[in-house]
Protein backbone atom coordinates (compact mmCIF):
# COMPACT_ATOMS: atom_id res chain seq x y z
CA UNK A 1 0.00 0.00 0.00
CA UNK A 2 1.05 3.37 -0.75
CA UNK A 3 1.97 6.13 1.43
CA UNK A 4 2.09 9.10 -0.74
CA UNK A 5 -0.32 11.80 -0.43
CA UNK A 6 -2.96 11.76 -3.58
CA UNK A 7 -4.64 15.45 -4.31
CA UNK A 8 -8.44 15.46 -4.53
CA UNK A 9 -9.87 14.47 -8.03
CA UNK A 10 -11.59 17.88 -8.50
CA UNK A 11 -9.96 21.36 -7.56
CA UNK A 12 -12.11 23.37 -4.85
CA UNK A 13 -13.45 25.41 -7.49
CA UNK A 14 -14.71 22.81 -9.43
CA UNK A 15 -18.00 22.93 -8.48
CA UNK A 16 -19.78 22.47 -12.10
CA UNK A 17 -17.48 19.87 -13.19
CA UNK A 18 -19.93 17.53 -12.22
CA UNK A 19 -23.78 19.32 -12.64
CA UNK A 20 -25.78 16.92 -11.52
CA UNK A 21 -24.02 16.83 -8.04
CA UNK A 22 -24.01 20.59 -7.55
CA UNK A 23 -27.91 19.98 -8.29
CA UNK A 24 -28.75 17.44 -5.87
CA UNK A 25 -26.66 19.59 -3.34
CA UNK A 26 -28.62 22.73 -3.95
CA UNK A 27 -32.07 20.73 -3.40
CA UNK A 28 -31.27 18.59 -0.63
CA UNK A 29 -27.44 19.20 0.32
CA UNK A 30 -27.99 17.70 4.24
CA UNK A 31 -29.16 14.52 2.75
CA UNK A 32 -26.89 14.29 0.03
CA UNK A 33 -23.82 15.19 2.58
CA UNK A 34 -25.53 12.54 5.34
CA UNK A 35 -25.41 9.51 2.73
CA UNK A 36 -22.01 10.87 1.47
CA UNK A 37 -20.45 10.71 4.67
CA UNK A 38 -22.05 7.37 5.71
CA UNK A 39 -20.74 5.57 2.30
CA UNK A 40 -17.43 7.04 3.02
CA UNK A 41 -17.86 5.64 6.26
CA UNK A 42 -16.23 8.79 8.05
CA UNK A 43 -19.74 9.48 9.60
CA UNK A 44 -23.56 9.10 10.15
CA UNK A 45 -25.61 9.34 7.94
CA UNK A 46 -28.57 10.99 10.36
CA UNK A 47 -26.53 13.09 12.44
CA UNK A 48 -24.51 14.15 9.42
CA UNK A 49 -28.07 14.62 7.89
CA UNK A 50 -29.18 16.92 10.76
CA UNK A 51 -25.93 18.30 12.40
CA UNK A 52 -23.13 18.33 9.42
CA UNK A 53 -22.82 21.68 9.19
CA UNK A 54 -21.54 22.04 12.66
CA UNK A 55 -18.39 20.13 11.84
CA UNK A 56 -17.65 19.87 8.40
CA UNK A 57 -14.37 20.90 8.38
CA UNK A 58 -14.48 17.74 10.92
CA UNK A 59 -15.45 15.38 8.17
CA UNK A 60 -13.23 16.54 5.70
CA UNK A 61 -10.61 15.87 7.78
CA UNK A 62 -11.11 12.17 8.47
CA UNK A 63 -12.51 12.11 4.72
CA UNK A 64 -9.28 13.47 3.76
CA UNK A 65 -6.99 11.04 5.71
CA UNK A 66 -9.30 7.91 4.75
CA UNK A 67 -8.87 8.74 0.85
CA UNK A 68 -4.85 9.95 1.90
CA UNK A 69 -5.23 12.98 0.61
CA UNK A 70 -3.05 15.97 0.56
CA UNK A 71 -3.93 18.49 3.08
CA UNK A 72 -4.13 19.79 6.83
CA UNK A 73 -6.58 20.47 9.74
CA UNK A 74 -6.48 24.29 9.48
CA UNK A 75 -6.48 24.21 5.20
CA UNK A 76 -9.96 22.22 6.05
CA UNK A 77 -11.08 24.73 7.88
CA UNK A 78 -10.05 27.70 5.58
CA UNK A 79 -11.75 25.83 2.77
CA UNK A 80 -15.23 25.67 4.80
CA UNK A 81 -14.81 28.79 6.25
CA UNK A 82 -14.28 30.41 2.61
CA UNK A 83 -15.62 28.65 0.10
CA UNK A 84 -17.80 25.80 1.99
CA UNK A 85 -20.36 24.79 -0.84
CA UNK A 86 -17.73 24.69 -3.16
CA UNK A 87 -15.81 22.16 -0.48
CA UNK A 88 -18.81 20.06 0.19
CA UNK A 89 -19.40 19.50 -3.30
CA UNK A 90 -15.32 18.47 -3.61
CA UNK A 91 -15.93 15.99 -0.79
CA UNK A 92 -18.85 14.78 -2.18
CA UNK A 93 -17.29 14.04 -5.68
CA UNK A 94 -14.76 12.54 -4.25
CA UNK A 95 -16.93 10.27 -2.40
CA UNK A 96 -18.51 9.41 -5.86
CA UNK A 97 -15.67 8.53 -7.35
CA UNK A 98 -13.82 6.64 -4.56
CA UNK A 99 -16.89 4.30 -3.99
CA UNK A 100 -18.81 4.19 -7.24
CA UNK A 101 -21.92 5.39 -5.59
CA UNK A 102 -24.87 7.46 -7.28
CA UNK A 103 -25.35 9.98 -4.47
CA UNK A 104 -29.00 11.45 -4.36
CA UNK A 105 -31.25 13.32 -1.64
CA UNK A 106 -32.67 10.15 -0.22
CA UNK A 107 -29.80 7.52 -0.22
CA UNK A 108 -27.03 5.88 -2.29
CA UNK A 109 -27.51 4.36 -5.40
CA UNK A 110 -24.60 1.56 -5.21
CA UNK A 111 -24.70 0.73 -9.09
CA UNK A 112 -23.19 4.37 -11.07
CA UNK A 113 -22.18 4.96 -14.66
CA UNK A 114 -18.61 6.64 -12.65
CA UNK A 115 -15.79 5.42 -14.15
Amino acid sequence: MSTASQQWSQGTFGCFGNFGLLVKYCLCGSCVYGSAMATAKVGSCLICCLFGRCWVCCNRTKLREAYNIEGSCASDWLCHMFCGCCSALQELNEIEKKSNADLGCFGVNAASSHP
